[in-house]
């Protein structure tokens, strides 16, 4: 007796997401294939139908379990290129590939097809205008990644000045009770109480800048159009290498029967002689 297979509500979330980024593919790939055709037989519709009805499963069932929300009393600068917020950040997101930044969450973007998943759009903290739509696996929960031996009174840091609203080189004065750090910007200025999530320790390096990572889920339509067709040119030539391998190896086999056959027949002749 055969097992049935593994419903995808069963599939731990990590497997559900790679399946439904392998559907994901397959699907473009074949919307390609079929848009270069000059027309789509019965089949064709089918396997695409089922393809398209199967990454809404996984969809549907990805973005029901996710809960993130937006974060209150975010601040805007007047120029709108900076944030602030006064408390702990909730979430951290992985930006540039390298680490996590703590940022706020200030849209939460649904899908516009039931194909797509939801994502949101987050601003990060201490840089100008570093805003990124991602989703909910490029978030987590903030956790402070600063040893305790390096946020205490006298250390270096990078902390957010609640006025500019960006990083700025401070001394650390203390660590407050409600858990929050005391900290100085300049010679002579008087201590400002920061939150942790808003420092970055000396034990961290510091990017005055950050280099942004593409990644398909931020690209234009128009890159996304690009990376499916070099994806799909890419399937097109394995393919290709694939069937002509399969012919050089008839034809291989083609002259070694006929190498044999001449043998044969040479062996035959001495034979007569």
């Amino acid at each position: 007796m055969s097992e049935e297979p593994v419903k995808p509500e069963d599939l731990p979330r990590e497997v559900r997401l790679q399946e439904y980024k392998e559907l994901l593919e397959r699907l473009e790939d074949l919307v390609s294939i079929y848009n270069d055709a000059d027309t789509i037989d019965e089949e064709g519709e089918e396997v695409m139908r089922e393809a398209e009805e199967q990454l809404v499963r996984y969809a549907t069932l990805l973005n029901a379990e996710e809960h993130v929300s937006l974060t209150p009393d975010v601040v805007f600068s007047p120029d709108k290129t900076k944030v602030h917020i006064k408390t702990d950040v909730e979430y951290e997101v992985n930006y540039d590939g390298d680490r996590w930044y703590s940022c706020v969450v200030c849209e939460i973007v649904e899908p516009v097809i039931n194909t797509d998943r939801r994502q949101y759009s987050v601003r990060i903290l201490g840089y100008p205008d570093v805003a990124e739509c991602v989703f909910y696996e490029g978030l987590r929960q903030w956790k402070s990644s600063s040893s305790a031996e390096y946020i205490k009174s006298g250390s270096t840091c990078h902390a957010v000045h609640p006025t500019s609203f960006l990083y700025e080189p401070a001394t650390i004065v203390r660590l407050n009770i409600e858990g929050h750090v005391s900290v100085v910007f300049g010679e002579g200025e008087e201590p400002v109480s920061v939150p942790l999530s808003h420092i970055i320790a000396s034990n961290q390096r510091f990017y005055p800048q950050l280099k942004k990572v593409k990644h398909a889920a931020s690209m234009t339509p128009e890159e996304r159009e690009q990376l499916r067709k070099e994806r799909l040119e890419r399937k097109r030539e394995r393919i290709d290498e694939k069937k002509q391998m399969k012919a050089d190896l008839i034809a291989q086999d083609a002259n070694d029967w006929q190498s044999m056959m001449s043998d044969l027949g040479m062996t035959k002749k001495r034979k007569k002689f």
